[in-house]
């Protein structure tokens, strides 16, 4: 049996926020535990990834996955607190005593590649770090040794084309839905083809007013209703909700009050589901 990790729960600003000072802020520092969030990542066993955010360093530390052991990363698009790409460099062969060093596969858009060319340096560098990166397709299957991925196109940022993805790991389906305002009725249609066993939505926005980018928490419980009106989530569907920040306002606690009854788990860092 796998694990996948929620590596961190949290949007780009963490939270609590480092630099706010809002009631809810103080609260979850002062309340500690699971109110304390990291920027989302995952990990699905040891070899993969989803996203590689600036604190995965620090959850290394804590939750002793060996980040040396991994070999694919699939990014859902290019903002910081999902790839930081100046850490991965850190693989260069001067900094790093693995011997011999595998090949490290990262898919994603233009966009998140262009991150690791941010100067000539690393642009030299990234053959001798042996990053070998692939940009995905929508729709189009990807085959990563024993796991499956499908990169499906959501509304987020309008700069970029970003994805959620559907990935097969070991006979399960995982939906693995970060950042996003909306879902195109293509790949509406595109999920419509999986049961999922697993499903990970987004939730910055909390009960709060509805923003351009994000989904407040009734957004995701429609989304999550679609699908199971459309037979991809059914009652053995395990949902979760991530991407939280200081505008969700709730506690760990207050979080499951609101949310379990919709049949939705709020994850926390470090929580480990089994696949």
């Amino acid at each position: 049996m796998s694990k996948l990790t929620f590596v961190g729960t949290a949007s780009a600003i963490g939270f609590p926020h480092m630099f706010c000072d809002c009631e809810t802020c103080k609260k979850m520092l002062e309340t500690g535990g699971k109110n304390l969030r990291a920027r989302s990542s995952l990990a699905l066993g040891e070899k993969y990834r989803v996203d590689f955010s600036p604190d995965c360093y620090m959850r290394f530390l804590e939750n002793k996955i060996p980040l040396y052991k991994t070999e694919h990363i699939f990014f859902t698009h290019s903002h910081l607190d999902h790839v930081d790409a100046d850490q991965i460099m850190l693989r260069y062969p001067k900094y790093n005593k693995t011997s011999p060093l595998q090949p490290l596969h990262l898919y994603g858009n233009n966009s998140v590649f262009e991150r690791f060319r941010g100067n000539e340096k690393q642009e030299e560098r990234i053959e001798e770090t042996r990053l070998n990166f692939r940009r995905v397709v929508p729709y189009e299957k990807i085959v990563a040794d024993e796991l499956e991925c499908w990169p499906i196109v959501v509304e987020h940022d309008s700069r970029e084309e970003c994805y959620n993805f559907i990935l097969r790991y070991r006979g399960q389906n995982i939906y693995v839905g970060y950042d996003q305002k909306k879902m195109p009725e293509r790949s509406f249609e595109f999920l419509a083809d999986f049961e999922l066993d697993i499903a990970i939505f987004e939730g910055s926005l909390g009960d709060s007013q509805p923003g351009e980018t994000h989904m407040t928490f009734g957004e995701m419980i429609e989304l999550k209703d679609r699908l199971a009106a459309e037979g991809s989530i059914t009652a053995d569907t395990r949902c979760f909700a991530t991407h939280f920040s200081h505008h969700v306002k709730y506690t760990h606690t207050e979080l499951e009050e609101r949310l379990e009854p919709e049949g939705i788990t709020p994850a926390y860092d470090g929580l480990e589901v089994e696949v």
